[in-house]
């Protein structure tokens, strides 16, 4: 049973201490501007070039195929049943939105990457670069046209304009950029990087984590509730760091999935949510208010809920 604590421990305590030096520095030693830009930096440089590099040193066999199609399939589902439920009981058109886009939009790239890497090694980190991959093009196509359905005005773009600006969003997309251009590099066997590049990659690569957990720290706050945000938090945070990861993990269980496959679907269902719906939410006139609360409850509920699944996961031997 120690055994299986300390590994828990050891992969979710780091998470959780540099999350909270950014929290600490923020405003102190660093000014606020400073994790701002820093965003910036991971969304549209540090971040691509690392799924770059983990989708070019993928090796990812047939035998694999299983595993992705469960993942694309659970990804799918936790955005369809909220989609189909949440307009009956939520009749706010921005808290609709921003309530189902908190239940299934995940930090994945940010903390479930270096999570699957830590626990599984370099298994773990190909197999989790394929998700992400998945999970990006659904994240950002039904994030846009959620957003554009549940409009506090009202208004929807015409469904030929829609169709538009979600298939430029998904092909700008920095992440998906960078996923897609390693794909040559993983399919093509000669294919290879020159030494130069692929140590530049690897530096610019290497900052992402530190830098991406230092922010998601210093951005974590709550602000004054109203008008039922609150109870509404608490419900997506249920969904996200409870419900799906404990229905997805299971259902995997009695499809036959163990060790690394088993391990790195939990971790792609039990982390929490984006901080991306915050930005986008305040972008596109959702109830950012919400999403940023629903960002706070799930991230440090997670940071149990995972601590425990992994617990017992590895206590029963499944991992």
């Amino acid at each position: 049973m120690l055994d299986s604590f300390l590994y828990s421990m050891n992969a979710v305590l780091p998470i959780c201490l540099i999350m909270l030096i950014g929290r600490l520095i923020r405003g102190r030693i660093v000014p606020q501007e400073f994790f701002e830009l820093c965003d910036k930096l991971v969304f549209r440089i540090t971040l691509p070039l690392l799924l770059f590099q983990s989708v070019v040193e993928s090796e990812v066999s047939a035998s694999d195929s299983g595993l992705f199609l469960f993942a694309f399939a659970a990804i799918a589902l936790s955005i369809a049943l909220p989609w189909l439920i949440v307009p009956f009981f939520v009749k706010d058109n921005a808290k609709r939105g921003a309530l189902i886009q908190g239940m299934f939009r995940s930090n994945a790239a940010i903390l479930g990457l270096p999570l699957a890497e830590l626990l599984f090694g370099e298994e773990g980190r190909a197999k989790f670069s394929i998700f992400i991959s998945i999970t990006l093009i659904l994240f950002n196509v039904f994030s846009v046209i959620l957003l554009t359905v549940y409009s506090p005005e009202k208004k929807r773009a015409g469904g030929i304009k829609t169709a538009a600006e979600v298939t430029k969003g998904v092909i700008t997309n920095p992440l998906v950029i960078g996923t897609l251009a390693g794909l040559p590099f993983m399919l093509i066997e000669p294919l290879e990087l020159p030494k130069f590049a692929a140590v530049t990659v690897d530096y610019l690569a290497g900052v992402t984590t530190p830098l991406a957990l230092l922010s998601l720290g210093a951005s974590v706050a709550f602000t004054k509730d109203d008008s039922g945000r609150l109870s509404l938090a608490v419900i997506a945070t249920a969904v996200k760091s409870v419900v799906f990861p404990a229905a997805a993990t299971v259902c995997a269980y009695f499809l036959g999935f163990r060790g690394a496959d088993i391990g790195t679907l939990f971790i792609l269902c039990a982390v929490p949510s984006a901080v991306v719906s915050y930005v986008m939410g305040k972008n596109m006139k959702s109830d950012y208010v919400l999403s940023g609360q629903i960002v706070v409850m799930t991230t440090v509920t997670s940071l149990f809920t995972m601590f425990a699944g992994l617990f017992i996961m590895k206590q029963t031997g499944i991992i």
